[in-house]
């Protein structure tokens, strides 16, 4: 009893007297600062586990291979402890997710300890180990909300090919396998068993459990998650104290180092398998020898003295056993350690010791030296074929390996997932999984997409432009244009509506979507209005269910639609271009997306109270998959005289990829891609090597991708996300990068192929079609067809070196400024001759700075050195002037991967309007060339968030001049595209003062650099332009206009300031010049007669 005869209970209470404080209690102060201690940090990986004791017994003489002390002689059995692990989750995390399970194990040799740091699968997602740390946050807590989040994994998933092997067997049933009894343990990575006198095998170890998988308890892994997450933990525990204890087989697969080479695969590959003869088919099989036993025997009293505060590394090794080559199992070597000393402290991890004798290689000769380079070669951590054909033989093998119910759940599995991701990733997981097995990737996108359909229909989600039905009741609310001027009734008369006024194509006014917020008012549309519901609802049937209504995509910010969660991520996805491209509703800048009027727009950042308006978005899409659809609806806009829309990936900066009042052909998912070795024309016999079939929906970043795979390249352009076959290919093609060397991308145009304007599907190519040919290489698209795919010359895909030399921020309007922009153009001048890739960037800071960055690319066998010395000359030019710059080289090992890599993505309420100009080569070559150049942009106005850029012509673009195209025959003379690109500001007022100053004041400021040489580029082209026809395709105009007439009598395809848009209206809705022998009552009563019909 203490003073107060209150019971002081053993040592847990504080002595505190009056005289005495607590701080004073020395043993209540150790408790606390033990207490405080008693937790050490988690692993990074491989948080969650459990552990138990054995013993491990050899059972088979393998002395003619090993010199392994611990495994010379049958019988002999060594004390181990074994450790079972999740990967990716935390400590608090369930047994049973699906996730890479660990099986580490410590044998307590006589030589010291020797660990098997084991996975559950006998390979991993990557073989180049700086791509660990991020694989592994893919696969963590979302850093923002918290939670787990699959758009991190896929996305992760397709910009890393290596991993679609494992990641098909990670969402198979083995990547629920639930009880650690169950589960094998590989090493994965190659060793090295060496001898005595330094000869070595590769071995690869693995342990397989006795019991066999249990595909029963991974299937109950989910209940297990609710229930008891740590059921296996529970299992192994309990299994051991009564008794029933849990064995594994050792076993060991053997390579002689001479054999390595021929095997059709790299076994310092961590993302292969050591092929046992299940797959893949063709390649030899590697056999293995079981040599030991494994068994946990003991359960273990303290999990945190004897469990948590084990350090197992691949490090641990006893004489006669060496690491290998395998760059993933070298880092893992510093890695375990490494994090073990942060975990534990530096005194309670021991060092391994080192071996007795080394592997030697010095008889092996010059195959098996250029074989293990390999590994350290620019090319390892890039997509090899093999990459596809271990997983495509894993999906196809598993009917017959385990059963179809087992495929079948795996791609089950892989939906789920998917489906809980954005459009952008999901469109780029299908693509991915076209690489492995079309099959798959068609079975993955049915599922995943009938997932996300039925979540939004439960959700009554009709948002952001991903639905892909057609409600019953919605309908066309203003189809107007000459041969459709108004609503009409269902007796042909026209019928007043608060929409409209005045009538015909007068006074139009813009559609308020505030005033038709009901299905049941669009029905009442519909029944006054032509077509009938009933005939879009057949059209929809003919297109497979693909039309679908649209709203703009920002209408969720804006009352009376306003969602809180949609809002947000749609302002969080606003600025990704990718997602933009997948959208049907939106566009890569909002300034298209709205219309010319101050009431016609729906802005992102707008305030939510404001009137959201449907502007240029169309008021229906089809996101076509086949020819076939492209035919019914062309065929249904003629029918009905539609105003057609063509859309790839939205990568417009003149208006032609949006229309009001009009039907969208959206090409997004026409993504076949076909490689050729010699590639024979249609109608020709005549081979022209090496060639790409491209689908009209393929992006330039997945095409360099898919060219990386096969070693080659194509002339494109440096955004990832503008669609190839599109504008970009039938605008000309500018390459700043690719053009010297290989010219315009129009001039390796070898073949398309086109819906018409009557519905039929042609080619058109030198032997067939040859003037549809000439016109849409250059002559913009939408204009003359629908080009379903293009074909275009390959490239060897060299390695390059990149430099570049960057001006840092530098006041504006100054000599200085003007002398070193001089100094640059110099740089320019002597890339462009000696046929050098080069760009510069000019960018607008805040505060009146500016910044220039001019990169360099040398398309040869990398060499910095020779790079450096190029680039230093202008280097010191610049510092003699006083201006700050830096200059940096990197090597590339393709050429391609730096343009598929690129970022792509801008602020939410960035909006673009551009204008460009070429430099002739007599200027731009010129002594004072650079000079002049210099002078006149310093005349530009730049305001922050302004861009001015070049693009490398000359070279092969001049020299290409044999070849007859529809571009402007100024090309052939130009040695330099200059494009200003101004950001506007987000509002309808913000827009229409842009495109004053881009017409008004900066156009005019490049004309006037050469005013007897004005040539520009219609896919950066002035949107204001008003002598298109001149700047665009000079004295080619009137041969395109002709052309059109012969494939497009009725101009169903009319693009904005495209060839034959002078005949219509801004929005291609009105006739503003009469035809010849089209009188305008004549038409209008031919119209009604059609409406009536």
């Amino acid at each position: 009893m203490d003073e107060a005869k209150c019971p002081v209970i053993g040592g847990h209470g504080s002595k505190g007297t009056e005289k005495r404080s607590a701080m004073e209690d020395a043993r209540m102060l150790d408790a606390l600062a033990q207490f405080n201690r008693e937790k050490i940090p988690e692993r990074p990986v491989h948080a969650k586990g459990a552990g138990a004791y054995g013993e491990f017994e050899v059972t088979a003489d393998i002395s003619d291979i090993c010199n392994v002390d611990m495994l010379l002689g049958v019988g002999k059995k060594t004390r181990c402890v074994t450790r079972f692990s999740t990967t990716g989750l935390e400590r608090g995390s369930s047994d049973g997710v699906r996730d890479v399970k660990g099986m580490a194990t410590k044998f307590f040799t006589q030589q010291g300890e020797w660990d098997w740091v084991c996975l559950n699968f006998p390979f991993f997602f990557i073989r180049d180990p700086a791509k660990f740390p991020s694989l592994m946050r893919a696969q963590r807590r979302d850093p923002q909300t918290n939670l787990l989040n699959p758009n991190m994994l896929w996305d992760w998933v397709t910009d890393n090919h290596e991993s679609l092997h494992m990641i098909l067997l990670q969402f198979s049933e083995f990547g629920t396998m639930f009880s650690w009894r169950s589960l094998s343990g590989y090493l994965g990575h190659a060793y090295k068993w060496v001898m005595p006198d330094g000869s070595f095998k590769y071995v690869h170890l693995f342990f397989s459990a006795d019991r066999g998988p249990n595909f029963t308890d991974g299937s109950q892994s989910a209940a297990h998650d609710d229930t008891d997450p740590d059921y296996a933990t529970r299992e192994l525990y309990d299994a051991i104290e009564r008794g029933d204890y849990p064995t594994w087989t050792a076993n060991v697969q053997v390579v002689d180092p001479k054999d390595a080479p021929k095997l059709g695969f790299n076994i310092l590959d961590l993302t292969k398998h050591w092929n046992l003869g299940t797959y893949p088919k063709g390649l030899k099989v590697i056999p293995s020898k079981p040599f030991g036993k494994l068994t946990l025997n003991q359960n273990v009293r303290d999990y945190f003295i004897e469990v948590e505060k084990l350090a197992f590394s691949p490090s641990n090794m006893v004489p006669g056993v060496e690491a290998s080559e395998d760059p993933v199992l070298q880092a893992r070597m510093f890695a375990y350690p490494d994090s073990q000393r942060y975990r534990l402290g530096r005194e309670n991890v021991s060092e391994p010791p080192k071996p007795a004798q080394s592997s030697n290689t010095a008889h092996l000769g010059p195959e098996f030296r250029d074989w293990v380079a390999q590994v350290s070669s620019k090319a390892w951590s890039g997509p090899h074929e093999n990459d596809y054909k271990f997983a495509r033989e894993f999906y196809a093998v598993l009917p017959e390996f385990r059963s179809q119910e087992f495929q079948d759940r795996m791609v089950q599995e892989i939906s789920k997932s998917v489906a809980q991701t954005t459009r952008r990733i999901r469109m780029k997981v299908y693509r991915t999984f076209e690489l492995v097995h079309p099959e798959l990737a068609q079975r993955v996108r049915s599922i995943a997409e009938r997932i996300v359909a039925e979540r939004e229909a439960a959700a009554n989600i009709h948002d952001l432009g991903t639905s892909a039905r057609l409600h019953v009741g919605y309908g066309p609310s203003r189809p107007v244009r000459e041969r459709i001027l108004r609503m009409w009734n269902v007796d042909g008369d026209p019928i007043p509506s608060l929409l409209f006024q005045g009538g015909g194509c007068k006074g139009v006014v813009p559609v308020d979507i505030d005033l038709i917020t009901s299905e049941e008012a669009w029905f009442d549309f519909l029944r006054v209005t032509r077509p009938l519901w009933t005939q879009w609802a057949e059209f929809n049937a003919s297109v497979n269910g693909h039309l679908e209504r649209l709203r703009p995509v920002a209408r969720v910010c804006h009352d009376p639609f306003y969602d809180v969660a949609a809002c947000d991520f749609l302002q969080k996805m606003a600025g990704d271009s990718g997602w933009r491209a997948s959208q049907p509703d939106a566009l890569q800048t909002w300034i298209w997306e709205s219309g010319q009027g101050v009431n016609e727009t729906c802005f992102v950042q707008a305030d939510k109270s404001s009137r959201c308006h449907q502007g240029r978005i169309p008021f229906y899409s089809v996101t076509v998959e086949s020819v076939e659809e492209i035919q019914s609806s062309v065929l249904f806009a003629r029918r009905f005289n539609l105003r057609l829309i063509i859309r790839n990936t939205g990568h417009d900066l003149a208006g032609r990829s949006s229309g009001a009042d009009s039907l969208q052909i959206h090409t997004h998912r026409l993504q076949d891609v076909a490689f050729h070795q010699d590639f024979i024309p249609s109608g020709s016999n005549v081979p022209m090597g090496r060639a790409v079939t491209v689908g009209a929906g393929v992006v330039m970043g997945d095409l360099y991708h898919r060219c990386a795979v096969e070693g080659v390249t194509v002339v494109g352009g440096d955004c990832p996300t503008v669609g190839v076959v599109g504008g970009y290919l039938q605008g000309g093609g500018v390459s700043p990068f690719f053009g010297l060397e290989a010219g315009l991308a129009v001039d390796n145009a070898l073949e398309f192929e086109v819906v018409t304007a009557n519905g039929s599907f042609v080619v058109a190519n030198e032997w067939r079609n040859k003037d549809l040919f000439w016109a849409l290489r250059g002559g913009g698209g939408g204009t003359f067809g629908i080009v379903v795919r293009a074909t275009m010359r390959t490239y060897s895909d060299v390695p390059a070196v990149i430099s570049e030399l960057t001006i840092n921020e530098h006041p504006a309007n100054t000599t200085s400024w003007r002398h070193a922009l001089a100094i640059m153009f110099e740089a320019l001048q002597a890339y462009n001759r000696h046929h050098i890739g080069g760009q510069l960037v000019v960018s607008a800071l805040d505060h009146g700075k500016l910044q220039a960055t001019l990169t360099m690319y040398r398309l040869v066998e990398s060499d910095m050195h020779t790079a450096d010395v190029q680039i230093q000359p202008y280097s010191e030019l610049l510092r003699e002037k006083g201006v700050s710059s830096t200059f940096t080289s990197r090597a590339l090992a393709r050429i391609s991967s730096s343009f598929r890599q690129s970022p792509d993505s801008f602020p939410a309420d960035y909006g673009m309007i551009a204008g460009s100009v070429a430099i002739s080569n007599e200027l731009f070559n010129s002594t004072g060339g650079p000079d002049r150049i210099a002078a006149t942009l310093s005349q530009l106005s730049m305001r922050r968030g302004d861009l001015l850029f070049t693009s490398n012509l000359g070279g092969r673009v001049i020299q290409n001049r044999q070849i007859d195209t529809a571009m402007h025959p100024a090309w052939r003379e130009a040695a330099q595209l200059l494009t200003y690109v101004e950001r506007v500001e987000p509002s309808i007022e913000g827009k229409l003062a842009s495109l004053d100053r881009v017409t008004k004041s900066h156009m005019r400021t490049l004309y006037s650099l050469e005013p007897g040489f004005k040539l520009s580029y219609a896919n950066v082209g002035d949107p204001s332009e008003p002598d298109f026809e001149r700047v665009y395709w000079g004295p080619n105009y009137g041969r395109l206009r002709a052309i059109k007439a012969k494939w497009d009598p009725e101009d169903l395809f009319i693009a904005r300031l495209g060839v034959g848009s002078e005949e219509w209206d801004e929005e291609g809705m009105c006739r503003v010049r009469t035809l010849a022998g089209r009188v305008g009552d004549t038409v209008l009563r031919l119209v009604r007669g059609v409406i009536g019909s």
